[in-house]
């Protein structure tokens, strides 16, 4: 570090619009106001995952909140819970290693989570008859 520089490793999603292609299902169930909310709902979007600003770490926070507060009902859930658990460990292991500006560290641990997202994915489509209404 310098006296008024300082060394900043950040990881951010490069295309937003990547992060709904990529996981569609998973953004409809955590941002039902946004364009895959929308698109599998039927209702009009009031957001864009684009102009949200919601990335790809941005969609694991959100899924942790929806694993902790969403509208899951018992049972149909526990998959999803389980998957949300690994991101977060995923999550606290990526900023470890950013801290410790540790970037092939970092790598490693986005394709681990950029996986665990693809697992979340068709865990989803499995389950999503147990879902929130709009799944349905």
């Amino acid at each position: 570090m310098g006296r008024i520089l300082f060394i900043r490793v950040k990881v951010e999603t490069f295309a937003v619009k990547d992060v709904v292609k990529a996981w569609p299902l998973l953004c409809a169930l955590v941002w039902p106001d946004s364009e895959a909310g929308a698109a599998l709902s039927g209702k009009t979007a009031r957001a864009s995952a684009a102009s949200a600003g919601q990335g790809a770490l941005e969609l694991v926070d959100a899924l942790l909140d929806f694993a902790r507060f969403g509208d899951m009902p018992q049972g149909g859930g526990e998959p999803l819970h389980a998957l949300a658990r690994r991101l977060e460990a995923l999550r606290e292991s990526l900023d470890d290693a950013l801290g410790d500006r540790n970037v092939p560290a970092a790598q490693k641990t986005i394709d681990a989570i950029e996986n665990t997202l693809d697992e979340a994915e068709k865990t989803v489509y499995a389950i999503k008859g147990k879902l929130p209404d709009a799944f349905r």
